[in-house]
């Protein structure tokens, strides 16, 4: 009896099936001038007054651009700390409760060879309504922020979420479900505004212009996580496989003092006689220029 229960379905492993349906299930529900949300895992970076930004870039290994829509946190956590005075542009939030009481969708979808029966059952979906004006000028972005600078930013202002979310997933004689017993975003609407080099918020976008780039793909939060981590990282300091030298590098085009104790007195000391130099000069010219073990030692610990 127990082997018919159903597994619990890790919330990754859900967004897997998600991303097959959800354009199917938030059409059904909603039309297509909505937006699903895109991972489930990531639902609450969907929510009102959130920001999407698109990050474009190229594949080192390729000459196209890879572009990704990331979502980047609320707008509150985004501007200058000393334009909290201009965060009072939200006139209301209009709640509209219970759109729909409960949605069921199911179909059988094919990867990697391999039968893969979806179920989804939604209830209780609201929609909530954020009304603001942004006049050109009004807020700044913060400086620091590691995407920056973005010619354009997506902000949220339609949600709509469901209390309750069960996911059924059955592949051969496998079944594993997911359930979120808590209100999620599940579609969302958005307004696009321009933004210039200094991160100051521009006007709004006409909605004709305003669509989510084509072949854009969508990008986790972990995404921003890592560009984060590689904006607060030192740069890395890499050993030079060049050959170093301490003293006067004989391929340079500058020249450096010596360091070393070299067993010649130079030409240039007046006391030296020029036949006495000529000499010097004939016996410097048979010495192996190579670095002693000494400097060896000195070179790497200044590149470490």
């Amino acid at each position: 009896m127990s082997e018919c229960l159903p597994q619990p379905l890790n919330i990754k492993d859900a967004d897997k099936s998600w991303e097959l349906i959800r354009g199917k299930v938030v059409e059904k529900l909603f039309g297509s001038d909505v937006i699903p949300v895109p991972f489930l895992e990531d639902a609450a970076s969907y929510d009102l007054l959130h920001v999407v930004i698109k990050h474009s870039r190229t594949a080192h290994k390729h000459l196209w651009m890879v572009r990704r829509l990331i979502p980047v946190g609320s707008l509150q956590s985004l501007v200058e700390d000393t334009q909290d005075d201009k965060l009072n542009f939200v006139h209301s939030i209009d709640h509209i409760s219970r759109l729909s009481s409960d949605f069921q969708h199911e179909e059988t979808r094919l990867v990697s060879g391999f039968s893969k029966y979806i179920q989804v059952a939604i209830k209780d979906i609201n929609k909530k309504i954020v009304l603001f004006v942004l006049n050109p000028g009004d807020i700044t972005l913060r400086h620091d922020l590691p995407w920056l600078p973005v010619k354009n930013i997506y902000v949220i202002y339609e949600v709509f979420h469901c209390s309750f979310l069960h996911l059924m997933v059955t592949e051969g004689k496998e079944r594993k479900e997911l359930k979120l017993d808590q209100s999620t975003p599940i579609a969302f609407s958005y307004l696009k505004f321009s933004v210039n080099s200094k991160g100051v918020l521009g006007q709004q976008k006409n909605m004709t212009k305003a669509k989510l780039p084509r072949g854009a793909r969508w990008g986790r939060k972990s995404t921003l996580t890592a560009m984060q981590e590689a904006t607060c990282s030192p740069p890395r300091k890499c050993k030079s496989s060049e050959p170093t030298y301490k003293g006067h590098n004989p391929f340079s085009n500058h020249s450096k003092t010596f360091t070393v104790n070299w067993p010649f007195r130079s030409c240039s000391d007046p006391n030296t006689s020029v036949s006495t130099c000529s000499k010097q000069d004939k016996h410097a010219m048979s010495l192996p220029l190579l670095p002693t073990a000494s400097s060896d030692s000195d070179t790497e610990e200044d590149t470490a």
